[in-house]
């Protein structure tokens, strides 16, 4: 079976041989050959001598919680007779909505780990194969040095140069799914310190109380929102 065009790779990339090294003649075959395929010519010139980095591991990522929970407070309510909290100016928060949002964020992360889970497959498939990139490209060859003759394979020429292309590829492949983790990983920590500032406002209603004393004023916006509620 011949090279075939990736229906995915829209703009090719462009190979470089390097004509002083002592493979040259093998990567010009292969330009050559990817060429024939993609309509693109090569460039010369010194092949990159950094180094490829190193393999590195992808995480494992799970989700603590897909479906945000009740807002329901753990701290017993105050009662008269305590200490009294520190007098704030009146706010208000919108905790279903803020927990909508909570919910918005655990639909986007999950489809996100998903998505995440599939491009490790491939990714773990490439590290695992031996093939993919024509690492063990060659053919059977039948020999007659004996009488009944012999089928033996011989490697080709490329084979050298997609084991050497499998070692670099695959630790950027590597390194670039350990980034893509961290990503949705972040997704995941935001989606948690805002059901935690939820929880903690959940908190404040339910430890929040009026007054012993009646000549305390209670503030314009608790005001506003006592006389809204009455209406209603």
């Amino acid at each position: 079976m011949g090279a075939y065009k990736s229906h995915y790779q829209t703009d090719p990339w462009q190979p470089n041989v390097d004509k002083s090294g002592k493979d040259s003649s093998v990567q010009e075959k292969a330009a050559d050959a990817y060429s024939k395929v993609y309509g693109v010519d090569p460039t010369y010139g010194p092949a990159d001598s950094s180094d490829p980095p190193a393999m590195v591991n992808a995480p494992e990522l799970t989700m603590a919680w897909t479906t945000a929970p009740d807002l329901v407070p753990t701290v017993p309510p105050q009662g008269s007779g305590v200490t009294p909290p520190p007098d704030y100016t009146a706010f208000f928060v919108d905790l279903a909505a803020v927990r909508t949002a909570e919910q918005g964020f655990l639909d986007s992360t999950h489809t996100l780990q998903t998505a995440y889970e599939g491009l490790k497959q491939r990714v773990d498939a490439s590290h695992s194969s031996q093939t993919i990139f024509g690492q063990n490209a060659g053919q059977w060859k039948f020999f007659h040095d004996n009488p009944k003759g012999s089928l033996e394979w011989e490697p080709d020429a490329l084979a050298e140069g997609g084991v050497e292309m499998a070692n670099s590829i695959n630790a950027q492949m590597s390194h670039t799914l350990q980034d893509v983790a961290g990503i949705v990983e972040s997704f995941g920590m935001f989606t948690a310190m805002l059901n935690n500032t939820a929880q903690l406002y959940t908190e404040a209603d339910a430890t929040s109380y009026f007054p012993d004393d009646p000549s305390v004023e209670i503030t314009a916006g608790i005001w506003n929102i006592l006389m809204n509620s009455a209406k209603k």
